[in-house]
């Protein structure tokens, strides 16, 4: 049995936008005479990190928050398109499974800045793992059921999968909390502008577009933009991530750098542009080479189950013990653009034992009907 890879797109671009002085000349949007609507912190962006925003700042005291979404439900991001794996340290679900791993924040720290090979923003990564535990027990506050599985990054089981194995079930509970606690959440709500006061060198507010209708929210002790990133637009894929241009995505078509753009047409700096979470092993959802869209194979887990990675020459050009992010960076500076994966009948099946994902998106069902009909990517050999 081989299976055709192709680079793969993970959920969104890793990009981040930092506090700049406004300049006058890129911001040019009138203030309203009145606004519609005010309140102390308005978020954009209501997947995870927008959710997660508007539920802090309600609990820490805030006392009116607009979210503002411009899908037409909270679920159609990339988190609730991802698997729901996320990586910690310290947190409760580890030491209920008997791993302690409370105060190694510095160490989890490390392990990450290894794994992106010292490209990413060491304050960024130490705040990222010094918060890790409190963001997951959280959740776990709130019913969510997290399993430490262990991952060749860490030393120590810091990977955690929940027990409906879909990132969706955090924006569930989050969405949830949010209506309880009075989070104001306006759906089919588009941001397009953020209107600002040069002179102040501040933000006032946001220009919305509320079911065909202009919307303006007055901030006034700050704003949240969590917009996501850009990898659902695959112009902006190939325009910063130069070294996987031409890749699969993954991400949700809401993932277009919106919030990026806005930010930076006031003045605000980016950094990391040209990086994103990347798969090494990606299945096209269409025949057409116009189509970039596609699924994760989570094909580097199944090499732990004895599986191996070949090029298009039938050999071998990996270890088959590395992490997806460590094989997806291998495959591009190797310019290897399709690779297979080989495996035996008693491999796969461990595989499907043993993991309760094997593409990203797809339930056992679907999967099984491709292990037993192809058609997407796998094809059987015979003695």
């Amino acid at each position: 049995m081989n299976m055709n890879r192709r680079m793969f797109f993970k959920s969104m671009g890793a990009a981040t936008v930092a506090a700049a002085p406004i300049s006058s000349a890129l911001a040019n949007v009138v203030s309203p005479k009145k606004w519609d609507q005010t309140c102390e912190v308005p978020v954009i962006g209501a997947g995870a990190a927008g959710l997660f925003a508007a539920v802090s700042a309600k609990e820490s005291g805030v006392k009116s928050v607009v979210l503002l979404e411009k899908a037409a439900s909270p679920f159609l991001n990339s988190t609730s398109l991802s698997a729901g794996s996320v990586n910690a340290t310290g947190t409760k679900a580890q030491f209920a499974a008997g791993v302690e791993d409370r105060g190694n924040a510095a160490e989890f720290a490390k392990e990450v800045e290894k794994t992106g090979k010292g490209l990413a923003d060491p304050q960024l990564v130490k705040l990222f793992a010094e918060n890790s535990a409190m963001a997951l027990d959280w959740l776990t506050d709130h019913g969510v059921v997290f399993t430490p599985q262990p991952n060749s990054a860490f030393r120590l089981k810091r990977m955690h999968g929940c027990d409906k194995h879909t990132g969706a079930q955090y924006v569930d509970v989050l969405f949830q909390n949010a209506k309880k606690i009075g989070v104001d959440i306006k759906l089919n709500t588009k941001v397009v502008e953020l209107i600002t006061n040069t002179e102040a060198n501040e933000v006032l507010g946001v220009k919305a577009e509320s079911n065909g209708k202009p919307l303006y929210v007055r901030a006034t002790k700050g704003f949240v933009i969590a917009t996501g990133g850009f990898c659902g637009d695959v112009n902006m894929i190939d325009k910063f991530i130069l070294d996987f241009r031409g890749a699969l995505t993954f991400a949700s078509a809401n993932s277009e750098g919106q919030g990026l753009k806005m930010a930076e047409k006031i003045g605000a700096a980016s950094t990391h542009m040209n990086f994103a979470a990347v798969y090494g092993y990606g299945v096209p959802m269409s025949k057409d080479k116009n189509n970039r869209k596609g699924w994760i194979f989570r094909g580097h887990v199944m090499n732990l189950y004895g599986s191996i990675t070949l090029n298009k020459e039938g050999r071998r050009f990996i270890n088959d013990d590395q992490n997806s992010t460590k094989v997806a960076q291998f495959l591009a500076s190797h310019q290897e653009r399709t690779v297979y994966q080989l495996a035996t009948e008693a491999q796969l099946s461990d595989f499907m034992q043993n993991d309760p994902i094997q593409v990203i998106s797809w339930d056992r069902t679907k999967f099984n009907q491709e292990k037993e009909e192809g058609g997407h990517f796998i094809i059987r050999s015979t003695p």
